[in-house]
């Protein structure tokens, strides 16, 4: 599933945000918009603003040193939580 394939990019670049790897986690996050762009909402019954709302979350998502990483990670942490809910919500 789609929605599954975005939530695995976002922990990815969590695990890539630890490892200070911003360019790569960076890559997951845009990997898991593509994967969420792709979704067509009422074929799947999901909530279009929901999903819209975490499609332009993730679009300004940028993951870089200069941010307090505890932030940043909290930040992945709920678009991980967010994809869940979404994904339970069927």
């Amino acid at each position: 599933m789609t929605l599954r394939e975005a939530q695995v990019a976002v922990l990815q670049a969590n695990m890539e945000l630890d490892r200070r790897n911003f360019g790569i986690a960076n890559e997951h996050i845009e990997r898991a918009g593509q994967r969420l762009g792709s979704i067509d909402a009422a074929t799947l019954s999901l909530d279009e603003a929901r999903l819209q709302a975490l499609r332009e979350d993730l679009a300004q998502t940028n993951l870089n040193l200069a941010t307090d990483l505890a932030e940043q990670r909290a930040h992945l942490n709920r678009l991980a939580a967010e994809i869940n809910d979404i994904a339970a919500s069927r």
